[in-house]
């Protein structure tokens, strides 16, 4: 296989691992005489080179308007293979030179064009000591450039992966397609997803498989059942249909996890043969039939098979669910889950017609029969535990649209917010049973973490993780708050919001449509890192392969994406627009909308629209930077995140970035932001120099219910 040594190219740090997924070393060339640096921020197409060189180092190049660029080595590059490296960075009428190696030609004239793709050239080198020459062309309007070039002796590599490991790999990957399954699963860099072991008679095998959410398509592979040294693999969240396949002969498994697909047919009878196996998810599938006795009473093994709808615990229940069949044909459960709440709650106004509002709580509304969505995975409290948590809902730390919060503390010591469900609220039930559907099943850093809920008899209270730091938007028009927020710490907060709804999109399956981004949504703990939060009014789209969602327009005023707005098509890229309105909030620190100033700037994108020239240099764009930043900034991280945020916000669908896109482009203005000469403050430590965000100052407070649309 290839084993890479040294890899020297232009930009002033070394690269590896993850920027290159192969962990080569792409060293910063110097020296070379005569030589002027080129960058470029644009994309660098590296696709089909044959190596996938990183984009960042393509990005670079030296050249010259000299004649000649020479790059001298005296080492052993005896036998060695060599690869060459080219893109255009800068406008050019012509661009031809040769390749000389040792004063021999070797290529060319080659003439390279401006459209942002890398090109190679491979070379084979005899002697111990060799030179490279760039020689421009007489007909040549510039000089000779070279972006990168690396070396590489193929050497043996033992021991190799097992032959029927790499066989049913190389299976899987047909439904996988990833660019990083190349060469041998284990060496030298393994296969992403892949984890490998020695076996006694020094075989490699592969011991872990984890492709979860990697958009699997079509069937589970038979001769997965070779990978007879596999202790643990996840397939879930992914499109794998079809019956499962013989795998009874991976007796060292543990842990099988296949939610979350379209897999279907019988559960075998196989897996209860599997003795150690102590941990098997199917949820979320299209099983059928009667469950083997043996998985349900098999105390070591932790069975998760919810969300099946006809699979069964019983022959009888089965052949119940088979009679009534016609009666609810054609009916989807969606449908029956509005109707089942809508009765739930005529019947309870009828009945009932007083709630909590403010602190006090209500002595005859009955909510204990609502149904919650997946009870099991979320913890269910008590009204008591509540009263006892919030010592009576004595401390009010914030007010939305769902009701009030309060603040808490849980026997354990944790601290909790506490929402409360008013009369008065406009999303009420509906807003908890999403919230509940949702948050008990999707994790993540960047979202805040429901703990669990409370429908006993009188209230409906959702229980959230407590952020200390308040709200995005309380710290941004407070003005105490504001001042200690660095730009930094602010493209921070920007990035851990842009990564939850990255995973929203992206890492759920089906995707979810937040459907409320707004800085009030964006929480911060003590330390200031951000996480998404009101799951309210977000949307899940049922078939993946939709490309809209048709719903009611829901959302807050100013945030809202006009298309969503006219068309009542919603897509993940409305959630881009809003987050793109965040981002100039961010950087302006002013409102979205701002009834006070005049008609051309009463909304923020009419008055940053005129600053932002997408193909110059904006000199003039800080004279809409928040002044809390008092010029302590890197102006091209500002002008790369407003040009960001412009194209959020652009009028059509296709022209906005994906939320990808989105969290690439902030971690490349905190880049920006690192070359800053100013001192910047590192954002650490924040619990003790901030100590004065306690409880006086936290708060939960969303929009004005005023300014949401419904």
């Amino acid at each position: 296989m290839d084993s890479h040594l040294v890899y020297p190219y232009v930009i002033s740090h070394t690269i590896q691992f993850p920027e290159d997924p192969f962990d080569r070393l792409w060293v910063p060339l110097s020296n070379i005489k005569g030589a002027e640096k080129l960058t470029l921020k644009e994309q660098i197409f590296t696709n089909n080179t044959a190596n996938l060189i990183p984009t960042i180092v393509m990005q670079t190049a030296i050249s010259t308007e000299e004649d000649t660029i020479e790059i001298q080595f005296s080492r052993n590059v005896s036998n060695s293979s060599w690869l060459m490296y080219f893109a255009e960075l800068e406008p050019s009428e012509s661009r031809i030179f040769t390749v000389l190696i040792d004063n021999q030609i070797q290529k060319g004239p080659i003439k390279f064009e401006r459209n942002y793709s890398a090109t190679e050239l491979d070379f084979e080198l005899k002697e111990e000591t060799s030179s490279f020459t760039l020689v421009k062309a007489f007909n040549s309007t510039r000089g000779p450039l070279i972006n990168a070039f690396e070396m590489y002796q193929i050497v043996s590599t033992s021991p190799a992966t097992s032959s029927t490991d790499v066989e049913a790999l190389s299976d899987l990957n047909e439904t996988s397609h990833l660019k990083s399954w190349i060469s041998d699963p284990c060496f030298a860099v393994p296969w992403e997803g892949i984890r490998c072991n020695n076996t006694s008679n020094n075989i490699v095998r592969v011991s872990e498989i984890n492709l979860s959410r990697r958009n699997l398509r079509g069937m589970i592979p038979p001769t997965l059942s070779q990978l007879t040294e596999l202790i643990h693999m996840s397939l879930d969240n992914n499109y794998l249909t079809g019956q499962l396949p013989d795998l009874s002969n991976l007796t060292k498994l543990q842990t099988l996890y296949i939610q979350n697909n379209n897999l279907s047919g019988e559960i075998p009878n196989w897996i209860f043969q599997l003795h150690n196996l102590k941990e098997l998810s199917i949820e979320n599938n299209d099983f059928s039939g009667v469950i083997p006795k043996q998985l349900l009473t098999k105390p070591s093994l932790n069975f998760q098979y919810g969300g099946n709808k006809n699979l069964c615990t019983k022959k009888e229940d089965c052949t119940s669910k088979s009679h009534t069949m016609g009666v609810v044909l054609g009916v989807s459960l969606p449908i029956i889950f509005i109707l089942t709440f809508l009765l739930v709650i005529m019947l309870y106004r009828k009945k009932y017609l007083t709630f909590l509002t403010h602190r006090t709580i209500s002595q005859k509304a009955d909510f204990s029969m609502v149904l919650v969505p997946n009870s099991s995975k979320s913890c269910s409290y008590t009204l008591e535990e509540m009263v006892t948590a919030t010592e009576n809902f004595s401390h009010k730390i914030g007010q939305g649209g769902f009701g009030l919060v309060f603040l808490g503390t849980l026997k354990q010591g944790k601290q909790i917010a506490v929402k409360v469900m008013s009369l008065f609220s406009k999303q009420g039930v509906a807003q908890f049973l999403n919230e509940v559907e949702l948050l008990s099943r999707i994790h993540h850093r960047n979202l805040v973490s429901l703990l669990g809920y409370c429908n006993e008899t009188r209230d409906l209270m959702l229980v959230y993780e407590y952020m200390s730091g308040g709200s995005l938007s309380d710290n941004i028009y407070d003005e105490e708050k504001n001042s200690k927020l660095t730009w930094r710490i602010k493209l921070k907060i920007a990035l851990d919001a842009a990564q939850g709804l990255e995973y929203l999109h992206l890492g759920c399956t089906p995707k979810i449509i937040h459907r409320d981004v707004k800085t009030a949504n964006i929480l911060l703990d003590a330390n200031f890192n951000g996480k998404l939060a009101d799951f309210g009014l977000s949307r899940v789209s049922i078939d993946g392969e939709a490309s809209h969602v048709t719903t009611t327009v829901k959302g807050t005023a100013g945030y809202l994406d006009p298309k969503y707005y006219s068309t009542q098509m919603l897509t993940e890229k409305s959630d881009v627009y809003s987050f793109g309105v965040v981002l100039l909030e961010i950087i302006c620190g002013r409102r979205p909308i701002d009834l006070k100033l005049s008609q051309d700037k009463i909304l923020l994108i009419d008055w940053v629209t005129p600053y932002v020239h997408l193909n110059n240099e904006m000199e003039e764009v800080t004279e809409i930077v928040d002044k809390n930043f008092d010029g302590k900034y890197n102006v091209e991280s500002i002008k790369h995140m407003v040009k960001l945020g412009i194209r959020c916000v652009a009028g059509e669908l296709s022209f906005r970035p994906t939320m990808t896109e989105v969290v690439g482009e902030i971690k490349e203005a905190l880049k920006f932001e690192e070359e800053n000469n100013e001192e910047i403050v590192a954002i650490v430590g924040h619990r003790d120099t901030h100590s004065n965000l306690g409880l006086k100052n936290y708060s939960y407070m969303e929009e004005e219910t005023s300014s949401d649309i419904e």
